[in-house]
């Protein structure tokens, strides 16, 4: 009798750790953790800074737990009896004791949400993958994983953006934002509040290559495709069976959020307005950075102001004049701090 009490308390939590959705009859609690198929991703509450946060992490990855999608970022909550369901109408949900909403997907037929080996949460309207109602990778926070389309519709207005935590323990929306131009489709930008802060080149009718590192290990190409009324960021990685993660950063967070193993990778967008190619090298068990845009103070945008030329080309960065033009002041741009233009 003992021994079959055992047995089902073990199959019990061999269940309970395999499971890789919800339904109406299953909601997830606070300490219960969803795993997708080959554990690569895992959904769940997690703890910032005293908060409650419905999210999605690296399930392997050693360290600090690497979030790569938030639901109530700028909603948290702090009810222990919380629930992430999926309610009887069909609409994924945060609900806390009192029944009171902290986010929701806005469905309203779903009958099961799927989590993915490739960390997508999918919401399906009869239990078939080509029934999707809805799902996380169209959805972002701060992060753009493989497989995922950042995008920009002029049609509809609607523009898709990865925005960078608060800090590096607040997941709320910071200042920095990074997508594809709504006006003209054809370059990526980030964008400090509503500002550029960076652009990548016009779009010439073929991928756009981000970068290619100098030993040839690795080779990874962020791609803007226009189509149309819209267009979308995304990319690819080849590295000799190691995945690149891209990241917008946040501080010195990409050194812990980005791709592990070879199944899944990252972009999020951070304080320093940072973008950076991350791989995890398993044999010092850290992320490497491949590399870094804007890489030179003269890759800002519009560095030294109107009628201004930013010149990197030595140690340091100096701006100067156009011919005809005066700095409107000298002493800033003496000491290298002048953006004010000419």
């Amino acid at each position: 009798m003992s021994t079959t009490i055992i047995l089902s308390f073990l199959q019990l939590l061999h269940g309970i750790a395999d499971v890789d959705r919800i339904t109406p009859d299953t909601p997830n609690a606070v300490n219960k953790t969803i795993i997708s198929p080959g554990k690569s991703f895992a959904l769940g509450f997690f703890n910032s800074s005293g908060n409650l946060y419905v999210g999605i992490w690296y399930n392997n990855i050693p360290g600090p737990r690497t979030v790569v999608w938030i639901t109530n970022r700028d909603r948290p909550l702090n009810d222990p009896t919380s629930v992430f369901t999926l309610t009887q109408s069909g609409n994924l949900a945060i609900l806390d004791a009192k029944g009171i909403t902290y986010w929701s997907s806005n469905t309203s037929d779903g009958t099961e949400a799927v989590l993915l080996d490739t960390g997508n949460l999918i919401l399906l309207g009869n239990g078939s993958e080509s029934s999707r109602v809805w799902q996380s990778f169209d959805d972002p926070t701060d992060t753009l994983l493989p497989g995922m389309r950042l995008g920009s519709n002029s049609k509809t207005g609607v523009v898709g953006k990865l925005v960078s935590w608060r800090d590096d323990s607040d997941p709320s929306l910071g200042e920095f934002s990074f997508g594809v131009d709504p006006g003209t489709l054809f370059q990526m930008v980030t964008w400090k509040g509503s500002d550029p802060y960076w652009r990548r080149h016009l779009w010439n009718d073929s991928l756009l290559r981000v970068t290619s590192d100098t030993n040839g290990s690795m080779d990874s190409v962020l791609k803007l495709i226009p189509n149309d009324m819209e267009a979308y960021i995304t990319f690819s990685s080849n590295a000799l069976g190691r995945v690149l993660g891209l990241y917008l950063i946040l501080y010195e967070r990409a050194l812990y959020v980005g791709f592990l193993d070879a199944k899944g990778g990252a972009v999020p967008v951070g304080l320093d307005g940072k973008l950076k190619m991350m791989y995890w090298e398993d044999s010092i068990k850290n992320w490497t950075v491949n590399w870094v845009r804007p890489e030179r103070p003269c890759d800002l945008y519009d560095r030294c102001g109107p009628n201004g030329i930013c010149d990197d080309s030595f140690l340091a960065q100096t701006c100067s004049c156009l011919q005809g033009f005066e700095p409107q002041s000298q002493k800033d741009w003496e000491v290298g701090t002048g953006q004010g233009g000419a």
